[in-house]
This record gives structure tokens, sequence and C-alpha cells, in this order.
């Protein structure tokens, strides 16, 4: 019996050593998944939180352990009996097992977490440098600056970078200036903060407030805003918009807003074609610029390869020519005795028939087709199956023999310019291939049929459609460009003759000074007429000649004026007479104004210039769609009440891309107009852009719907200006104006709302309240300098306050000491967006 329960015992025990051994596996196993999965929660923690039922060997392992920690203490007086013991504790050699592969599993686990982690670090700075980051040094501009912070975006981006990484991979690119710039913010700004304690938002946050500050973002809206394509092509331009375009988000807030500003940059041959498709995806606006490009840069090509195929085939005809003139002079001296006479080696022969090896023809002189001369007239510029001097006499058909001399007939036109060719160079060189003809009868005034001007007129400005036209010069009408005589009479009947004209007329004005004296173009005409100008018209300076104007266009639908002649009123003369007003007489004789456009509609003048007026350069009344554009108007800056241009009772006026300087208003308006836009215009000298006077007479109407953008102000009285007269009578509205994108450089009153309108100095203080009603009113993105402290200065009607009035983003400082102000009174409620300098009326 005795060995059968000691053999008992025996087993019993072994049965306990391997299950011990089976838990230490398995426990072990356990710790070694945990840890690797990053879990190092302590082993009683993790036991106790699995005794809610989950896991048996982890409640066993918790219980180990507190009886392993009793085994370790004093041994303690127990009530408790000692056959309750029955389940005797681990023996302390167990638990030291237990201990040691607990010990040896967390090690393990840990040698292996730390491995990863600097696989995983490695891992990333390879990436990072295989993607080939760029060096930032810190010496660059702004837009360097974004650059490299958007390099280093993109490949954080294709690299999935953490984003506890990309502040250590992006500081690591950081050299000279820029590491020792970086060094200082950590320690200043982020107070000893680790590079992966920092945010990439706050990095980017800090690293665009030094190399990208708030004054160079606005010198980079500044050159948003003046940013045209000239000579770059259509993707440079692109390119450039875009990355400029990164600063001025207020100023294309839409796809619409961004197509607008994309089209008033580019060039005039490709802005134009554009403009009435009224394109609102950008892609397609810029896809559709570079097809213009490319088709307009297409005959150049072919002209260059013309030319260049032209010159190998002059090249080889005077290797002709130098060979067969060796070959008749040996000729010549073999058969002298036959009577033979040597050609010329400018004449071309080929065999006996003496036809020309280049045409096919028989002619004397050099070949037309070399050359590209008319093979009727002799002039170049066009075939002779186009050739106008059909029917009018012209040269006799060079193909009836070889012994046969060109004839010239009557004086002809360029059909380039419409100038007579009849100068020195051109006779003399017509006097080498034909004798001078018999004396001709004096020309009379003739009108030519040109065809085929699309490809003629290089300068024909935008909005002429027509294929076919009739060309007036007024040289033939008696005009002298000598600046003396009068050419006035020439001028009237060259318009006289064109407005009666069924079909488009042109009159040409070339080179010259015409002296003109009151003028009147009237209509209605048959057919739209154009007018280019080359010369100069000057002015009579005689006052009692004029009633009242110089150049007057009236009652005309379908006009083009283009350039790049220009008008002269020679008012130094007339100015010191013209003070009356300034006097205070109540009676002033109206002096005249260069141009006066009345009743006129679908017009376009462009490329001209103005200069020296009696009074207004330019008058725009009762008139509709007519666009100035790239015009030049200049007097000095005290010439009296010379006005650029003054539109009133008028409506689809558009100003663009001008310059205006004058000793009055650069655009004045007047009542009774709508829809006005200027746009691209630089005012210096003057007194600004101003809306009104008005409210001064009983029949004055509202002025509506306006918008003056992308303009600058230099060393002028006002920048924009809305002026009504106190003690007016007229209840008229001016609603919905905008004024925006606007730069001032030293601008006495920038911004100026006045209904307070008085120019005398004898205006008494209790003259009533304007009743002109002004709302609805936005000043956007105004920047500059003032000379006076009172950059903003808004003064209201009492009875009628300003509504509607907006102020976003302006930004105006004073030139002298202190503080620019702004005044604010009898506003309502104004509202104020942004950034406002100064901000007296917030």
């Amino acid at each position: 019996m005795r060995y059968f329960e000691e053999r008992e015992i025996s087993e019993e025990r072994e049965r306990e050593k391997e299950k011990e051994k089976s838990w230490f596996s398995e426990t072990a196993e356990r710790f070694s998944s945990d840890a690797a999965v990053g879990k190092s929660e302590d082993l009683v923690v993790r036991a106790r939180e699995q005794e809610i039922g989950i896991d048996p060997d982890l409640q066993m392992c918790d219980r180990l352990l507190t009886e392993g920690e009793k085994d370790m203490d004093p041994p303690a007086e127990s009530s408790v009996p000692n056959e309750q013991h029955s389940a005797a504790p681990m023996p302390s050699e167990s638990m030291m097992q237990l201990a040691t592969a607990i010990a040896h599993v967390m090690g393990d686990a840990q040698s292996k977490m730390s491995g990863s982690k600097e696989e995983e670090v490695d891992r990333h700075l390879q990436m990072f440098h295989k993607l080939k980051p760029p060096l930032f040094k810190g010496a660059v501009g702004p837009q360097a600056a974004e650059d490299w912070i958007m390099r280093v975006e993109k490949i954080f981006d294709s690299m999935q970078c953490p984003g506890n990484r990309k502040v250590s991979l992006a500081v690591f690119m950081l050299e000279s200036e820029a590491e020792r710039w970086w060094i200082g913010q950590q320690r200043e700004k982020f107070q000893g903060k680790t590079n992966a304690e920092i945010t990439w938002d706050e990095f980017t946050t800090v690293f665009r407030m030094w190399f990208v500050p708030p004054s160079a973002q606005r010198q980079m809206q500044e050159a948003f805003m003046r940013l045209e394509q000239g000579r770059k092509s259509v993707m440079e331009y692109e390119a450039e918009f875009t990355a400029l375009a990164r600063y001025a988000a207020h100023l294309i807030p839409t796809a619409e807003e961004k197509c607008y500003r994309f089209l008033h940059g580019l060039n005039r041959e490709l802005r134009h074609p554009l403009v009435p498709f009224r394109i609102h995806e950008f892609s397609e606006l810029v896809e559709r610029a570079r097809l213009i490009e490319i088709d307009l840069a297409t005959p150049v090509l072919r002209y260059e390869d013309t030319r260049r195929r032209r010159d190998e085939v002059r090249r080889d005809d005077s290797y002709r020519d130098r060979d067969r003139e060796k070959r008749s002079m040996y000729e010549g001296s073999k058969g002298s005795a036959s009577g033979f006479v040597p050609r010329s080696a400018s004449v071309v022969s080929s065999g006996s028939s003496g036809a020309c090896v280049h045409c096919g023809k028989r002619h004397a002189g050099r070949c037309y087709l070399l050359t590209g001369q008319c093979f009727h007239c002799g002039q170049q510029g066009h075939r002779a199956a186009d050739c106008p001097q059909k029917g009018l006499g012209g040269r006799t058909d060079s193909g009836t023999g070889s012994g046969q001399q060109r004839t010239v007939g009557p004086r002809t036109y360029s059909e380039r310019s419409g100038n007579r060719l009849d100068d020195r160079a051109v006779r003399d060189q017509r006097e080498t291939v034909a004798p001078r003809p018999p004396a001709l009868p004096p020309v009379v005034p003739r009108i030519y049929s040109l065809q085929s001007l699309q490809h003629q007129d290089q300068q024909r400005p935008e909005g002429s459609t027509a294929t076919s036209s009739i060309a007036i010069n007024i040289r033939d009408y008696g005009a002298i460009p000598d600046g003396s005589k009068d050419s006035t009479k020439a001028l009237q009947k060259a318009w006289n003759n064109a407005c009666a004209a069924e079909s488009n007329a042109r009159i040409e004005i070339p080179m010259g000074r015409y002296l003109i004296g009151p003028v009147m173009f009237r209509g209605p005409c048959k057919s739209p007429v154009t007018i280019h100008l080359i010369g100069t018209l000057i002015a009579k300076k005689n006052l009692a000649l004029y009633k009242p104007n110089w150049i007057e266009f009236q009652y005309i639908n379908g006009l083009i004026l283009y350039g790049p002649g220009k008008v002269d009123g020679q008012g130094a003369d007339a100015w010191p007479k013209n003070k009356c007003r300034q006097n205070h007489k109540s009676l002033c004789r109206p002096f005249p104004m260069n141009m006066v456009f009345s009743f006129v509609s679908n017009a376009n003048i462009s490329r001209i210039s103005s200069i020296n007026s009696k009074y207004f350069h330019m008058l725009v009344f009762g008139s509709n769609n007519i666009t100035f554009d790239s015009i030049t108007i200049a007097a000095p800056g005290d010439s009296p009440n010379t006005d650029g241009i003054h539109i009133a009772v008028s409506q689809n006026i558009i100003v663009q891309n001008s310059v205006i300087g004058t000793g009055d208003d650069c655009v004045s308006v007047g009542d009774k107009t709508h829809n006005l836009t200027i746009s691209g215009v630089r005012c210096g000298p003057g007194h600004g852009i101003s809306i009104g006077s008005l409210g001064r007479n009983l029949n004055e109407e509202d002025v509506v719907g306006l918008t003056i953008r992308n303009c600058s102000f230099r060393d002028t009285q006002n920048g924009v200006r809305i002026k009504t007269w106190q003690n007016g009578l007229n209840k008229l509205h001016v609603r919905d104006l905008v004024f925006e994108d606007i730069r001032m450089e030293d601008v006495e009153n920038p911004i100026v709302i006045d209904q307070k309108y008085c120019p005398s100095k004898t205006c008494p203080d209790n003259l009533r309240p304007s009743s002109v009603k002004i709302r609805n009113v936005k000043f956007n993105n105004i920047v500059g300098t003032s000379t006076s402290q009172t950059a903003i200065n808004l003064v209201c009607s009492a009875s009628n306050p300003c509504e509607g009035v907006e102020l976003n983003h302006i930004d105006l400082e004073f030139n002298g000491v202190g503080e620019a102000k702004a005044t604010c009174i009898n506003v309502k409620a104004p509202k104020v967006i942004g950034l406002v300098k100064p901000d007296n009326c917030a």
C-alpha cells in the first residue's frame, strides 16, 4: 500500500511539473506577442484586466506573483490552520524561473521595438533623400520661399510622411541663414521644443511670416494687379499669373473674376477675339489664347520660310548671271564680226527664245518673281490678279517681246499705308526701269477700291471686320502737310465722300502736320467709316473761329478712329483766358474742345494722342457703345479745365489701357451715365477720376453702374471722388459704384465723397444739404500713400446719408508725420471687411 501511495504521489508531482512547463511556455509566447504590437502594460495590470473571465491563465499569473511576493516577505501570524494551506504556494524556485522567463521575453520585445523604430526612421529619411528635396538657404525672394514649401509638401505627400517627422526632415534641408534663423525660432518661439514636438502648420506659419512677410505679399498683389503679357508667350504669362495669384486670392474669388483678370492682361491681338465668348473656365481660356497665338505666328513662319527660299534662289541666280556674263563676253568677242551685241548681265535669257528662266516670260530687267513685285504695276505687297491699278491706266503687260520697255501709269498708293509713293527714292527706282512718261494732267481726287485689306493693313484696329474698303487720302483733296497752310476743306471733303460711299470707307491722314480749323464729321453715313490718323492735326489758335468745338463727330453709327497720330489743340495761348470761373464770373464763353463725340454709336477710338486742348480734350455725350483703348492725353498740370475725357448722358462706355495727365480731372462723369467701365488707366498729374459734380440742375438724371478698376494715380489732387452740390434742387441717385484694385502714389485725397461741394470761396455756411442720394458704393483693395493726413474723407449729406458703403482691404499711409486718418460723416452703417487702414470708419 505504501508503495502505491508513494508512486501515485510521484506521478502527481510529474504531472504538476509538466503543467508548469506548459504554462510557462504559453505565458512567454503571450508576452512576446503583446510586446511586438507595442503593448507594454505591467503584467499585474494586464492579469487583473483579464480577471473578468477572458483569460484564466493570466489570473493564475496574478495569483502566482501575489503569492511570490508573500514568500519574499517575513512570515506573518495566521489564524488559519495549516491544513487549510493544502494548495501550497508556488515554491520560490518556480517563482525565480517565472521572473527569469518574463525578463527574457520583455528584453527581446524591447530590442525588437527599438530596432523597428530605427528601421522606420531610416526608411523615411532614405525616401526623403531619394526624392531630392531642394536646399533652402534663406537669401531668396518670397516667391522662391513659397516654391520651396510647395516642393517639400509635395514630397511629404508622395512618401506619406507621418506628421511628427515632417519638421525634422524639412529642417534638415535648411542651410546658412535659414538654418541660423530656425535655431533662433526653436529657442525663442517654441521655447526649446524638439522638431518632433512642433507641428508642420506651426513651422509653415513662422516660415511664411519671416520669408514671405505681409509687405512682400502686398508687393506680389500689386505685381499681380499690374501683370500684362507683353513679350511673354501665353504659357509664360499663365505661369507668372498663376504664381502671383497665390498672393491675391481675394482679388479673384470666383472663376469668372480669374478669367477676367487673365483676359485683361493678354495682348490686344489675343484679347479681342476672346472677349465675345465670355469664357468662365480658366483652362479653356488659356487653351484658346494659346491656339490664337499659334495661328497668328503661322504667317510669320511662312514668311520666314519664303524669305529663306527666295534668298537661296537669288544666290543661285547670281551664280547663273555671273556664268552667263562670262559666257556672253566670250561669245561677244567671238561673234563681234557678225554684229552680235552682248546682252546686259541684268537681262536673263534662256536659249534663242529670250524667255526668263524664272517666270517663263520675255522681259527686260530683273524678274519680278524674285523681288515679289506685282507683274501689272510693279509694286510690292500684292499679285497681279489683285492689283488695284487694273482698269486705271497702270502698267502694260510685259510679255509682248524682249525689247519692249515697261510703262509707268498714274500715281499709285501703297497698299499698306495709303501714302502716295512719289518720293525721290521711288521716282529714281522707276526711272531705272523705264524712261519717264510724258507729263500727265493734274491728278483729280480719286477714290480707289482696295481689295483684301485684311492682309494689306496690319494696323487695322480691333472691331473692324470689313474685307473690302474704299481708301481716301486727304492729300488728294489738297491737304498740305507743312503745318502752316489750311487743310480744313480738304479734310471736310474727304469726310463727305467717305460718309456718302456705299461701302466701307477709310480716310487716310498720312505723315505730316496739317493745320485744321473747326470741322464737323456729321452723319448718318451710308456705311461705317474708318479714319487712319498717322500724322498730326494742328488746331488754329484764333478762338473766334470756333462755334464752339474743334473736331466733332455727330450722329454716326459705326466709326473707327485709330492712330498712331495725334491732335494738338495748341491751347497754351488760350489757357490764360480760360479762368473766368475761377474769377467768379457768371457768364463764361466755352472754349473749343479737341474732340467731341455726340450721338455716336458703336465706335472704337484707339492708339491716338490728344495734347494741349484749349478746354476738355474729349467729350462723350448722348452716345452708346464706345471704346477708348490705348489713348494718350496730355496737358500741363496747371492748365485750367483741360479734363481728359468727360462722359455724360451716355451708356456702355469703356476707357481702358490709357495714360491721362492734365490740369483737371483725368476722367469726369456727368449725369445719366450708365454702365461705364474704366480700367488700366494711369492718371497724373490732374484731379483724379471724378463722378460729378452732380445735383445742381433740375434736369439731371441718375448715374448707375460704374466700375473703376486696376487704375493708378500719381501726384494727383484726388484719387477717386464723388462730388455733389450743396443747395441743389435735384434728387437724383448715384448708385452701384465699384472702385477696386487701385494704387495711390502721393495722392492728396485718395478716397473722397464730398456732398458739400462748392468751389466758390464765398459759399455761405447755411446752404441746404445736398439732395443727391448715394448708395451701394464699394471701395475694394486700394493701397498706397497720401500726402494729406485724411486719406479717407467721406462727407455725405445730412438729409440723405450715404448707404451701402463698403470698405474692403484699404491700406493707405500718410507720407508726413503721424498716422493716416479717416473721416466718415453721415455714412449709414459702413461695412468694413478685412484690413482697413486708416480704420476710423469702422
